[in-house]
């Protein structure tokens, strides 16, 4: 498996472990000095830093994950041993446009900071 490929394998671990809120496999993708950073937090202004133990948290309880959502890769860049991959997620009521940056290490990629752009679909 090449870089791309095992960067795409470990994000859609990342995602696809908060949909489902699999605790096992979300933790294993992520590095341990993970950060999400986001510009407004579904209404509130502001620039919030969500550490690896709150996101995984977040997920737990339900607060973060728990709706499947459909994947767009629309970029993946590798520099050495860092990555940003770009993507977008879709649910009936919220976009993702994101961007997920990742570390080597140890022969291991791991998602180091997600930087989501979240917007809310309009309901009926």
């Amino acid at each position: 498996m090449n870089n791309k490929e095992q960067i795409i394998r470990v994000c859609n671990d990342f995602i696809e472990g908060a949909d489902e809120q699999d605790l096992e496999r979300l933790a294993t993708a992520l590095h341990e000095k993970f950060s999400n950073v986001q510009n407004g937090y579904f209404g509130e202004s502001g620039v919030r830093l969500i550490n690896r133990a709150s996101y995984l948290e977040h997920v737990a309880k339900g607060k973060f994950g728990g709706i499947k959502r459909s994947v767009e890769f629309l970029s993946v860049d590798v520099n050495g041993d860092m990555a940003m991959v770009h993507v977008f997620l879709s649910h009936q009521y919220l976009n993702f446009d994101s961007y997920i940056s990742l570390v080597l290490e140890q022969d291991e990629w791991k998602v180091i900071g997600n930087f989501p752009k979240i917007e809310l679909i309009e309901q009926p």
